[in-house]
């Protein structure tokens, strides 16, 4: 696929529907998994799971995102009205973004289900579980007229099978390049004991959700933050 034009690749997805994803036939991927989850049908390893913040945040339209929340009645200037977008940037992903500004995504959404509320069902099944958020960029990987769009879903993955002899990365990206490898060793080494922060709902909790990745202002690999603060933006 790397010697395909993208464009080629899209114009192939939409005339043919191709779906880069699971197909639920019941039988090895199920259609509700959240509904077994949420009975306690559901095997009990201990989970790492995560997302990537901002995914395809260039694609979002400005005029609509800003007609959207110059709606809400607390945005009383244009301070509250960047304040808030930039919260919402910061801490959703860019599905939730979405789905409140296109109804049509509501179903899509609703399948995929935000990595937090899953993480959320398994911790009140018993099952130990680490969830991070990834909102590290790569602008440098990209071919010169995509790097504005920095990231994309499942940036981090990509990341991990990167060999560093050979990737331009920049120093902030190999340093979120040697920890998150580091984690997924210690998780498979040991997954019981965790990669390196709190399980979900542990005696830690709210402050049980690792952001890999600069947090504002401030430079960092990996910051233990506030998962409540980051589900509300979730709702």
């Amino acid at each position: 696929m790397r010697v395909v034009p993208a464009e080629n690749l899209i114009s192939a997805m939409r005339k043919y529907r191709i779906i880069f994803g699971s197909q639920f036939n019941n039988v090895t991927a199920l259609s509700k998994p959240s509904d077994l989850w949420r009975n306690g049908i559901v095997v009990r390893v201990p989970l790492l799971t995560g997302a990537v913040g901002q995914e395809g945040r260039g694609l979002v339209n400005d005029k609509t995102i800003v007609s959207l929340y110059r709606s809400d009645t607390r945005v009383n200037n244009d301070f509250d009205l960047a304040s808030v977008i930039d919260t919402d940037l910061l801490w959703s992903c860019v599905r939730f973004l979405l789905n409140r500004t296109s109804p049509k995504l509501e179903v899509a959404d609703e399948q995929a289900g935000p990595q937090s509320t899953l993480a959320s069902i398994a911790a009140s099944n018993n099952i130990s579980t680490r969830l991070y958020h990834f909102i590290s960029s790569i602008p440098n990987l990209f071919p010169k007229e995509y790097d504005w769009l920095g990231k994309f879903h499942g940036l981090e993955i990509v990341l991990l099978f990167t060999d560093p002899d050979t990737t331009p990365y920049t120093p902030q990206t190999y340093a979120v390049y040697e920890y998150f490898r580091g984690v997924v060793a210690r998780f498979l080494k040991n997954p019981s004991a965790g990669p390196g922060w709190p399980a979900v709902g542990s005696s830690y909790a709210p402050i049980d959700v690792a952001v890999l990745g600069d947090v504002v202002d401030t430079s960092s690999v990996k910051t233990v933050s506030n998962s409540t603060a980051m589900n509300e933006r979730h709702r």
